[in-house]
Protein backbone atom coordinates (compact mmCIF):
# COMPACT_ATOMS: atom_id res chain seq x y z
CA UNK A 1 0.00 0.00 0.00
CA UNK A 2 1.16 3.33 -1.08
CA UNK A 3 0.20 6.34 0.80
CA UNK A 4 0.51 9.45 -0.04
CA UNK A 5 1.02 12.62 2.24
CA UNK A 6 0.42 16.02 1.26
CA UNK A 7 3.81 17.77 2.81
CA UNK A 8 6.81 16.96 2.91
CA UNK A 9 6.94 18.14 6.66
CA UNK A 10 9.02 15.10 8.43
CA UNK A 11 6.39 15.58 11.51
CA UNK A 12 3.45 14.95 9.57
CA UNK A 13 4.77 12.01 7.65
CA UNK A 14 6.26 10.69 10.82
CA UNK A 15 2.60 10.87 12.44
CA UNK A 16 0.85 9.07 9.11
CA UNK A 17 3.38 6.36 9.62
CA UNK A 18 2.89 6.17 13.00
CA UNK A 19 -0.51 6.07 12.98
CA UNK A 20 -1.03 3.02 10.26
CA UNK A 21 1.18 1.06 12.01
CA UNK A 22 -0.95 1.93 14.67
CA UNK A 23 -4.14 0.46 13.12
CA UNK A 24 -2.33 -2.13 10.33
CA UNK A 25 0.59 -3.31 12.59
CA UNK A 26 0.92 -6.34 10.28
CA UNK A 27 0.57 -4.13 6.96
CA UNK A 28 3.48 -3.48 4.36
CA UNK A 29 2.98 0.27 3.46
CA UNK A 30 5.30 2.83 2.11
CA UNK A 31 4.33 6.22 3.29
CA UNK A 32 5.98 9.16 0.91
CA UNK A 33 5.16 12.84 1.14
CA UNK A 34 5.16 15.44 -1.40
CA UNK A 35 4.51 19.34 -1.55
CA UNK A 36 1.23 19.91 -2.81
CA UNK A 37 -1.01 22.79 -3.31
CA UNK A 38 -3.60 23.47 -0.29
CA UNK A 39 -5.62 25.90 -1.77
CA UNK A 40 -5.76 28.04 1.52
CA UNK A 41 -3.31 30.49 2.51
CA UNK A 42 -0.18 29.99 4.71
CA UNK A 43 -1.90 30.46 8.01
CA UNK A 44 -5.71 29.65 7.97
CA UNK A 45 -7.42 31.42 9.89
CA UNK A 46 -10.77 28.98 10.49
CA UNK A 47 -11.92 25.71 10.96
CA UNK A 48 -13.53 25.75 7.28
CA UNK A 49 -10.04 27.23 5.89
CA UNK A 50 -7.99 24.73 7.92
CA UNK A 51 -10.46 21.15 6.88
CA UNK A 52 -10.51 22.33 2.72
CA UNK A 53 -6.41 22.44 3.22
CA UNK A 54 -6.58 19.05 4.55
CA UNK A 55 -8.38 17.89 2.26
CA UNK A 56 -6.93 18.96 -1.01
CA UNK A 57 -3.76 18.14 0.41
CA UNK A 58 -4.92 15.01 0.59
CA UNK A 59 -6.49 14.59 -2.77
CA UNK A 60 -3.60 15.87 -4.79
CA UNK A 61 -0.91 14.07 -2.61
CA UNK A 62 -2.87 10.67 -3.75
CA UNK A 63 -3.27 11.98 -7.20
CA UNK A 64 0.11 12.87 -7.61
CA UNK A 65 1.81 9.97 -6.42
CA UNK A 66 -0.95 7.33 -7.95
CA UNK A 67 -1.52 5.94 -4.26
CA UNK A 68 -4.00 4.15 -2.37
CA UNK A 69 -4.61 6.77 0.29
CA UNK A 70 -3.72 10.52 0.10
CA UNK A 71 -3.28 11.99 3.86
CA UNK A 72 -3.81 16.23 4.52
CA UNK A 73 -2.48 17.53 7.85
CA UNK A 74 -3.42 21.29 8.02
CA UNK A 75 -3.06 23.32 11.03
CA UNK A 76 -5.14 26.44 11.42
CA UNK A 77 -6.41 28.83 13.59
CA UNK A 78 -10.16 29.40 15.20
CA UNK A 79 -12.04 32.00 17.01
CA UNK A 80 -13.92 30.99 19.94
CA UNK A 81 -15.77 33.19 22.17
CA UNK A 82 -13.09 35.58 21.80
CA UNK A 83 -10.17 33.49 21.93
CA UNK A 84 -7.81 32.01 19.35
CA UNK A 85 -7.17 28.22 19.04
CA UNK A 86 -5.15 26.23 17.59
CA UNK A 87 -6.31 22.99 15.62
CA UNK A 88 -5.32 20.30 13.37
CA UNK A 89 -7.35 18.78 10.43
CA UNK A 90 -6.33 15.57 8.57
CA UNK A 91 -8.19 14.38 5.38
CA UNK A 92 -7.76 10.57 4.51
CA UNK A 93 -9.16 9.72 0.78
CA UNK A 94 -8.94 6.65 -0.89
CA UNK A 95 -8.88 5.49 -4.68
CA UNK A 96 -12.89 5.10 -4.30
CA UNK A 97 -13.01 9.07 -3.21
CA UNK A 98 -14.03 8.00 0.17
CA UNK A 99 -12.46 10.24 2.71
CA UNK A 100 -12.22 10.07 6.89
CA UNK A 101 -11.83 13.42 8.60
CA UNK A 102 -9.96 13.43 12.20
CA UNK A 103 -8.83 16.73 14.16
CA UNK A 104 -6.09 17.62 16.75
CA UNK A 105 -7.14 18.53 20.45
CA UNK A 106 -7.65 22.45 20.26
CA UNK A 107 -4.91 24.76 22.41
CA UNK A 108 -5.42 28.31 22.95
CA UNK A 109 -3.39 31.01 21.56
CA UNK A 110 -1.94 33.00 24.00
CA UNK A 111 -2.56 36.61 22.74
CA UNK A 112 1.28 37.93 22.13
CA UNK A 113 1.51 35.09 20.31
CA UNK A 114 -1.41 35.94 17.86
CA UNK A 115 -1.26 39.43 17.96
CA UNK A 116 2.30 38.76 16.11
CA UNK A 117 -0.37 35.93 13.69
CA UNK A 118 -2.64 38.79 12.88
CA UNK A 119 0.69 40.72 12.22
CA UNK A 120 1.64 38.31 9.06
CA UNK A 121 3.20 35.81 10.98
CA UNK A 122 2.72 32.18 10.99
CA UNK A 123 2.02 30.59 14.39
CA UNK A 124 5.30 28.76 14.30
CA UNK A 125 7.28 31.74 13.61
CA UNK A 126 4.98 33.87 16.46
CA UNK A 127 5.72 30.64 18.82
CA UNK A 128 9.06 31.02 18.59
CA UNK A 129 9.26 34.80 19.27
CA UNK A 130 7.43 34.72 22.14
CA UNK A 131 7.43 30.84 23.91
CA UNK A 132 10.93 29.32 22.46
CA UNK A 133 12.46 27.78 25.29
CA UNK A 134 15.34 29.30 26.98
CA UNK A 135 17.85 27.87 24.79
CA UNK A 136 16.20 29.80 21.80
CA UNK A 137 15.28 25.93 20.59
CA UNK A 138 11.38 26.11 18.90
CA UNK A 139 10.30 23.09 20.78
CA UNK A 140 8.12 20.67 19.48
CA UNK A 141 5.69 23.00 18.14
CA UNK A 142 2.86 25.59 20.01
CA UNK A 143 1.05 22.20 21.45
CA UNK A 144 4.84 21.13 22.69
CA UNK A 145 5.68 25.18 23.99
CA UNK A 146 2.30 25.09 25.55
CA UNK A 147 2.16 21.79 27.72
CA UNK A 148 6.05 21.52 27.95
CA UNK A 149 6.09 18.55 25.43
CA UNK A 150 3.41 16.80 27.35
CA UNK A 151 1.69 16.87 23.97
CA UNK A 152 3.66 17.27 20.89
CA UNK A 153 3.06 18.19 17.18
CA UNK A 154 3.53 14.04 16.48
CA UNK A 155 1.37 12.64 18.71
CA UNK A 156 -1.29 15.19 18.46
CA UNK A 157 -1.29 14.79 14.58
CA UNK A 158 -0.95 11.01 15.05
CA UNK A 159 -4.25 10.50 16.98
CA UNK A 160 -6.05 12.88 14.60
CA UNK A 161 -4.76 10.66 11.90
CA UNK A 162 -6.12 7.61 13.57
CA UNK A 163 -9.24 8.99 14.09
CA UNK A 164 -9.63 9.70 9.90
CA UNK A 165 -8.59 6.46 9.27
CA UNK A 166 -11.38 5.00 11.58
CA UNK A 167 -13.84 7.38 9.82
CA UNK A 168 -12.48 6.24 6.44
CA UNK A 169 -12.79 2.62 7.76
CA UNK A 170 -16.85 3.21 8.33
CA UNK A 171 -17.47 5.31 5.52
CA UNK A 172 -20.05 4.92 2.89
CA UNK A 173 -18.57 3.45 -0.56
CA UNK A 174 -20.02 6.52 -3.31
Amino acid sequence: MLVAVGSKNPVKIESVRLAYAALRPDGQRSVEGCEVDSSVPDQPLSEDETRLGARMRARRAREALGADHGVGLEGGLQELDGRWFNCGWVCVVDADGREGLGATIRMVVPQPVMDLVLAGHELGEACRRVLAAPDGAPGNGHFGLMTGNAVDRTRAYRDAVVAALAGLRHAAPR
